[in-house]
């Protein structure tokens, strides 16, 4: 079989598995040795060297980099102008191959050297530099330390004596030895140089780490000389090399870079078959962005000015909630710089429950809301007919599937593990290259109180566009304090939007219980329900209860693109499902004090639902046809007492200056579809000027009414 490569290092041969027999003109196996016992390799090792082919009249710079211990190693060789990577993973049983066009470059920025390709093990030219096919298990196996270096275990050496080199003036101790390859069909006469035993080297290994004996270090290989033939099947014939290699450069049991067994930043190879999956990104976190947008030409230069900006981006997939503060682009959003007149930052949230994104100007408070329209932030980029919601890593395109693990790298001081993949945007026509940096399990990110364990960290999107010449764009997401979490739904406060909505104050009564059954109901959409407050109201001179004072806001009137119209209730049906289910006594609310364990439950009894005037009055309702109950679920209700103590039969009319303020924040109700789940954030003032949360659970309450709560 015909050579198909022949490396520069130590006469190693990629060729395909060939049978052989040995030629004994070139060197006889057996060696007797009445001077020093060869020095013993390193189980784990790196090299730097350079070697001449005499027949070839070339010279090669080379590295190897052997973790045996990991089953993994690389091979870099310089040869005519090209740097040539070749990354061999016998767990993934692939060779990973890249080549650096400008040696010397940083591969990021070399655009012209981002193309890389993965092969199977038995597939690859080169599969024979660290290792072997194993015929019985069909499987790649490594090669040991002597294998690969075709000196000591199986091979023998015989000491020649001592001399000093004249090159490089190390005194050096020489073996010489025959080796037979059988799988490469090769017979080679090789003078191995060791540095003298009295010679320490600064890249040696210290002999305890693989002899467990011994206080000194280890020799290292300096200078190789060989001689031999290798078997062609095309002609039929044996060629003929000499070559000697020079080792300027030896370390034992090193510890690897990072970087060492990495694929390069900005590359992704087809097919590669990582270690490591990416983690999934979470359904709900809220994080600060910082985007940088760079261009490049073919020798890496900047092409454009290097573009920065911030964003504050909250997600709630969940309850269908999205927001995005941000300063407008020129070239953008010139509808949102043309509305408000103006450049400054801006608050947008979306609902994709009823397909309405509300823009507010935050130095102004100034708010207009328009329709979600396919392309918007939050909008999933493979959607053309109608809004959807992004799935959280459709927004920055981190999408997990078929991402390659790539290994290990540093962002911010943060050690990451690096994935990358490619994807095909169909607006633009073209092929988009992704790279994603998530923290390891061993570090974190201090985000507030908390710290975050395995969260994104840098995201970075290449593309390519032809024009006048090769322009490569990056774009650079850094994700800093990111909350793997929920936000609190007072985030999506829209209340300074509701003026031009048709909206009307409402409060219910609450009252204490002791027991409670769980219930489900679809009432609102969160954003439906704005300026949430709890009250104290005082029923007597001796009796105060509790108020929860709202907004109900309809939905506003807009064309989105659903196949139905608009979704969500209107006011009225709103109100008369709210309605139905207090008087069916199917309202209650589980508080939850911060750092309490036992939960307070308070119900809302058959009528204690009332509009809030504009003066400060409680008022009842308009009546509403409601369905027809259970008769174990009618519970009549208590009678309320003015502040004048003039009893009433029914509803009371309640003066503005009966409700003394308990507490107060910008609240929402948030009640999805299936399980109804409500939250009340009350702010507490303390020294660390902290928000504490209550969590509001909706229960159904008993039939039993308990008396109105005294305080």
């Amino acid at each position: 079989m015909a050579l198909k490569h022949c490396c520069a290092l130590l006469l190693v041969f990629a060729v395909q598995l060939i049978r052989a027999v040995y030629d004994p003109e070139v060197c006889s196996l057996f060696k007797e040795s009445c001077g020093l016992i060869p020095p013993p390799l390193p189980r784990n090792f790196e090299l730097k060297g350079d070697s001449v082919n005499y027949l070839a009249k070339e010279a090669t710079y080379h590295e190897m980099h052997f973790d045996f211990s990991n089953s993994r190693a690389k091979y870099i060789k310089l040869l005519r102008g090209v740097e040539k990577h070749l990354l061999f993973d016998y767990d993934a049983r692939q060779v990973v191959e890249w080549d650096i066009l400008h040696p010397g470059l940083d591969e990021r920025d070399d655009p012209l050297s981002w193309a890389c390709t993965a092969t199977d093990m038995d597939d690859s030219e080169y599969r024979d530099i660290f290792g072997f096919q194993d015929e019985y298990s069909n499987w790649p196996k490594m090669y040991d330390a002597n294998q690969v270096l075709r000196f000591g275990g199986q091979y023998q050496y015989a000491f020649n004596g001592t001399e000093r080199l004249d090159e490089r003036g190390v005194l050096v101790d020489k073996f010489v030895g025959c080796v037979y390859d059988e799988a490469l069909g090769s017979t080679m006469a090789m003078d191995y140089f060791f540095t003298n035993q009295w010679v320490y080297t600064s890249s040696g290994t210290a002999m305890q780490d693989v002899v467990s004996a011994g206080d000194g270090m280890l020799s290292v290989p300096a200078k190789v000389d060989s001689f031999g033939t290798v078997y062609d099947e095309v002609s039929k014939e044996r060629n003929t090399f000499n070559k000697t290699e020079s080792i300027f450069w030896f370390k034992g049991q090193p510890d690897f870079a990072l970087e060492t067994f990495r694929i390069p930043p900005y590359m992704y190879c087809e097919d590669f078959r990582g270690r490591k999956d990416m983690p999934q990104f979470p359904d709900a976190f809220s994080t600060r962005v910082q985007k940088t947008v760079v261009q490049r030409d073919t020798l890496g230069n900047l092409a454009t000015s290097e573009v920065t900006s911030f964003e504050q981006i909250y997600y709630y997939k969940d309850k269908a909630l999205a927001r995005r503060d941000f300063t407008p682009d020129p070239d953008l959003d010139v509808d949102i710089i043309s509305k408000f007149l103006s450049k400054d930052p801006i608050r947008s949230v979306y609902d994709f429950n009823t397909g309405v994104m509300y823009l507010t100007s935050i130095p102004t408070g100034r708010c207009y809301y328009r329709p979600i329209i396919p392309g918007d932030f939050f909008d999933a980029s493979k959607q053309h007919m109608y809004i959807k919601m992004a799935d959280p890593a459709e927004i920055f395109r981190m999408e997990h599937d078929k991402m390659e693990y790539k290994g290990n790298d540093f962002s911010r001081d943060i050690e990451c593990d690096v994935f990358a993949g490619k994807y095909f945007d169909e607006h633009y026509n073209a092929t988009f290259i992704k790279e994603t940096y998530i923290s390891t399990n061993g570090w974190h990110e201090e985000a507030d109180e908390l710290l975050e364990y395995g969260i994104p960290v840098k995201h970075t999107i290449l593309t390519e566009e032809l024009s006048w010449e090769l322009v490569d764009n990056v774009t650079t997401y850094h994700f800093l304090k990111f909350k793997a979490k929920a936000p609190v739904l007072r985030i999506f406060d829209v209340s300074n939007c509701i003026e031009t909505i048709n909206h009307k104050d409402y409060a219910i009564m609450l009252t204490v219980s002791t027991s409670e059954r769980s219930t489900s109901s679809t009432v609102f959409t969160p954003l439906r329900i704005q300026r949430l407050q709890l009250r104290q109201v005082s029923l007597s001179s001796s009796d105060t209860s509790t108020l929860l004072a709202f907004t109900l806001v309809d939905k506003p009137r807009l064309k989105t693109q659903t196949p139905v119209g608009q979704p969500g209730s209107t006011f009225q049906e709103a109100l008369s499902r709210l309605q139905q289910f207090i008087d069916r006594n199917q309202f209650a609310l589980k508080f939850t004090a911060p750092q309490e364990k036992e939960a307070i439950t308070v119900k809302a009894l058959k009528g204690s639902l009332y509009v809030h005037t504009a003066e400060g009055d409680l008022q009842a309702p308009e009546p509403i046809e409601t369905e027809e109950t259970d008769p174990e679920d009618e519970v009549t209700p208590s009678l309320l007492q003015a502040d004048e103590g003039e009893e009433g039969s029914g509803r009371p009319m309640m003066s503005n200056g009966s409700l003394a303020l308990l507490a107060f924040a910008m609240l929402f109700i948030g009640i999805g579809i299936g399980i109804a789940i409500m939250y009340l954030y009350l702010r507490r003032v303390n020294e660390n000027k902290l928000e504490d949360r209550i969590t509001l659970t909706p229960q159904t309450s008993t039939t039993e009414p308990d008396p109105l709560p005294t305080v």
